[in-house]
């Protein structure tokens, strides 16, 4: 068993070297910025950061991506090539962080193919590429997941601390981590076997520190816009275009959502408009919650879709044959792991990450996360497979 697993380990090495080789691959044949208009405007805020410092008055964006993005800028100019070479660094440590999680869920060989799954699977190698928020909440991601598995190992201030930490950048990067938080605290809550009083301070720490990550940038937006701001105001925007009359579930291309936005809200400061979009949106789910119950459906369903919406043919092919077979056998791991803590930090994502893009709009892409989480459990169910073949066939 000792030999086995440090085989294992020994090709751990090689298995990271293949993906950041993919990774770097992909990334040096794009050129520039995309059409994408999301990639567009990431690029634009790091450049106003750049320009004018973290006191510009923008806060319609959250800021950790365009200020990894502004830093890189600053270091060698604003170059997307090089952000493309630091994402491949950022996504082949993220696959680190999948052999932690597999491993912790089942030995070296389960850690070692959920690091080969986040190495080929083809939607991390493609948003490596990508000037896009994605490639840096992906890791974020898969680091709270470990750093929350090794909380529930040994309950410690310290390891609370750093979960905390972690999670607070996850928010800084996109909010909808956020949704996550209660959901892992409470599993935790209930299973742990500290006394109430260990407890309470455990999840104090938690949510202190990850507080205290997040509270330079609130005050930050206090300063530039004089309103209690804790990390972006698309709030309006965002569930907007989940709910809007015409709404179908996702993001509808060729919809001017800033003219409508703009006829909704009128004139006046952009937090004080959000606001009132946000009290326009919410009053028209109250006149028709049938509507709105239908969206979530609607949401949940391309959420969890393996096919990309306005994707050509062939993307969406390789995205069914990879995502496809990870959904299915992620989400049978989690299962089978149900009573285990590894299972109740995924599902406690799985589920958080559901409900929040079910109020706002869905996208295969939002997913990603979710993917990275269940590379461990499918590498538990393909390791577990092969084995009882091998038992089966007398091997």
């Amino acid at each position: 068993m000792r030999a086995e697993t440090g085989a294992v380990r020994r090709a751990l090495p090689g298995l990271l070297a293949l993906a950041l080789a993919l990774r770097v691959g992909f990334g040096l044949t794009q050129e520039g910025l995309t059409a994408a208009s999301d990639e567009r405007n990431w690029d634009g805020v790091a450049r106003a950061f750049l320009v004018s410092g973290v006191l510009h008055p923008g806060t319609y964006w959250p800021p950790l991506y365009p200020l990894m993005l502004a830093g890189t800028y600053r270091v060698v100019g604003p170059h997307p090539g090089t952000v493309r070479l630091w994402q491949a660094l950022l996504g082949t440590i993220t696959c680190m962080l999948l052999y932690g999680i597999g491993r912790r869920i089942g030995g070296a060989r389960v850690g070692l193919v959920a690091a080969g799954l986040g190495a080929a699977y083809p939607l991390f190698v493609f948003f490596t590429g990508v000037l896009m928020a994605e490639t840096l909440l992906v890791f974020l991601t898969a680091a709270a997941l470990l750093l929350a598995l090794r909380f529930e190992a040994a309950c410690s201030t310290a390891r609370a601390a750093a979960l905390g930490a972690v999670l607070g950048l996850g928010a800084l990067c996109k909010p909808v981590v956020l949704a996550w938080v209660p959901l892992l605290l409470w599993g935790w809550w209930r299973r742990c076997g500290l006394c109430a009083g260990q407890r309470v301070a455990r999840v104090a720490a938690v949510v202190g520190t990850m507080g205290l990550v997040i509270a330079p940038w609130t005050v930050r937006n206090a300063l530039v816009t004089g309103f209690f701001v804790p990390i972006s105001s698309n709030l309006g925007m965002n569930l907007m275009v989940g709910n809007e009359p015409g709404a179908n579930g996702r993001y509808r291309n060729g919809v001017d959502y800033i003219a409508m936005f703009d006829r909704l809200t009128g004139s006046g400061h952009p937090v004080e408009r959000d606001r009132r979009a946000v009290r326009v949106v919410l009053g028209w789910v109250a006149e028709a919650p049938a509507r709105f119950t239908g969206l979530v459906f609607r949401k949940l369903a391309w959420f969890w879709s393996p096919l990309a919406p306005d994707e050509p043919a062939h993307r969406n092919r390789v995205a069914l044959f990879s995502s496809g077979p990870l959904l299915v056998l992620g989400l049978l791991g989690t299962i089978r792991l149900r009573g285990r803590p590894e299972a109740r930090a995924v599902g406690s994502l799985l589920l958080g990450l559901s409900l929040v893009h079910a109020l706002f709009f869905a996208h295969t892409r939002f997913r990603l996360p979710i993917d990275a989480a269940l590379m461990g459990p499918a590498a538990w169910v393909l390791v577990r497979g092969w084995d009882g073949w091998r038992r089966r066939a007398g091997m």
